[in-house]
């Protein structure tokens, strides 16, 4: 049985992700990126709002501020493609 302060968390998370979400879709500024570690092949930072970001690249972005203005907003993160 869920407790109500359980119920009303799950609910509080779930508004900050789709404030997040629609936040994130409508940002219009250009992403900078720290890039801080690559898994599975993909490079992953935090924008200046500390998003995640996902990033694939040819090149090794680690430890790298990166700029990026073309990009999906995903459910959890957002994702591009480095140039």
């Amino acid at each position: 049985k869920m407790t109500i302060s359980k119920k009303n968390g799950k609910a509080l998370v779930s508004i900050i992700d789709e404030k997040n979400f629609n936040f994130r879709k409508n940002n219009t500024q250009k992403l900078e990126v720290l890039v801080e570690s690559v898994k599975n092949g993909k490079y992953i930072g935090l924008d200046q709002f500390f998003n995640q970001i996902e990033i694939d690249s040819p090149v090794d972005l680690v430890g790298d501020w990166v700029f990026i203005d073309d990009y999906e907003v995903k459910a959890n993160k957002n994702v591009a493609r480095f140039k």
